[in-house]
């Protein structure tokens, strides 16, 4: 009894690891909720960015662009300018700083608090509205390859941040699918 209790707990808590410790939607586990969010003195610019960004975010199968920061476990922050020579005129050059954000997901820290009083009080206020930035880069590139700069930091998203958090999903899941086949044997 005390080792399937044991058992059980380790998988418990090695699936609740797997789910906190990458942005992910709990309700959804097949899909990536990212919100895009430019800033651009040139409103052309930001348009393009944010339309060539966007798009390669649809093209990838388990994510879906959201348009309010409520809905979001990971953001997409790009500051955008054009670049200039000394002389003031337009380079045709392009600069981007891409922050990528993760809300910290306070619900995660509910299972270890055990008095429900202390974390409305406490923890609920101190943690609302934290973010963690574990991504900043700068990209710089022509503007007429403003779409290729896109796809490039798509795809680094991708390759960083969101296949990290497949990896932990599925590891999740063949760890529950084997607790329950030990469970059956033992019947």
């Amino acid at each position: 009894m005390i080792k399937k209790f044991l058992a059980l707990l380790i998988i418990v808590i090695t699936f609740t690891l797997g789910i906190t410790g990458h942005p992910q939607e709990r309700e959804s586990t097949h899909r990536f909720q990212v919100y895009v969010h430019i800033t651009a003195e040139d409103a052309s610019l930001k348009s393009l960015i944010e339309s060539y960004i966007k798009r390669e975010l649809r093209s990838l199968q388990d994510v879906d662009v959201v348009y309010t920061r409520d809905e979001m476990p990971y953001e997409i922050a790009v500051v955008a300018m054009e670049l200039k020579k000394v002389s003031g005129h337009k380079s045709g050059g392009v600069a981007f700083a891409v922050n990528i954000l993760y809300p910290f997901d306070n619900r995660a820290i509910e299972w270890y608090v055990r008095f429900k009083q202390v974390w409305d009080t406490f923890v609920n206020p101190l943690t609302l509205g934290l973010y963690r930035h574990p991504d900043l880069s700068v990209q710089v590139g022509d503007r007429a390859n403003l779409e290729g700069l896109c796809q490039t930091l798509v795809a680094t998203f991708d390759a960083n941040h969101l296949e990290s958090g497949r990896k932990g999903r599925k590891s999740g899941k063949k760890a529950a699918e084997e607790f329950i086949r030990q469970l059956k044997k033992k019947k």
